[in-house]
């Protein structure tokens, strides 16, 4: 991918922001950990008018990430096994919030019983991590998005349309 001077210095400066800062990663809240920062209309316009797509980042970084995952196991001598692990996580969020396309309710393994399914108002991610020896990476995150939330979705944006489909065939298309 390539980035202009001004591009590659703003998204290392995000980069660099998202590592240091212990607060909510707000660009606001970014742009206060360095002392001679760019103004944030320059940080937040640099994301929004970009030159790549959600879907152009997954593919490289997933490479990247496997590359050194495994250059760390070979210094440190572990022996060359790699597993691959597919995981659906559940990141609670407050009742009252609308706004996120993927927050909906989602059934909770964790707090149900046989008797008592419970469900929990938040994100559903389907994570693939690759572990090689002891060294574990998240290769690639997705939001899994139940079926009615992509009727929804669907429904308000005739232009960007989500296939639909159920838990399993969406862990198929993020193997894929």
């Amino acid at each position: 991918m390539t980035l202009s001077q001004p591009q590659r210095r703003h998204i290392l400066t995000i980069a660099d922001a998202l590592l240091v800062c212990e607060t909510r990663k707000t660009v606001a809240a970014l742009r206060r950990q360095f002392v001679n920062a760019p103004d944030v209309s320059n940080m937040a316009g640099c994301l929004c008018i970009s030159p790549w797509t959600a879907q152009d980042l997954p593919q490289p970084l997933g490479a990247f990430l496997g590359r050194w995952a495994i250059q760390q196991a070979e210094r440190a001598g572990v022996p060359h096994v790699i597993y691959v692990n597919l995981d659906a996580s559940l990141a609670a969020k407050h009742k009252d919030t609308r706004h996120l396309e993927g927050v909906d309710w989602h059934y909770d393994p964790v707090e149900s019983t046989k008797r008592k399914p419970r469900s929990k108002h938040g994100l559903c991610c389907l994570a693939c991590t690759v572990a090689v020896g002891t060294i574990l990476v998240t290769f690639d995150l997705r939001l899994y998005l139940r079926a009615a939330t992509v009727r929804r979705i669907n429904r308000r944006s005739a232009a960007r349309r989500i296939p639909s489909g159920s838990h399993a065939s969406q862990v198929w298309r993020h193997v894929k």
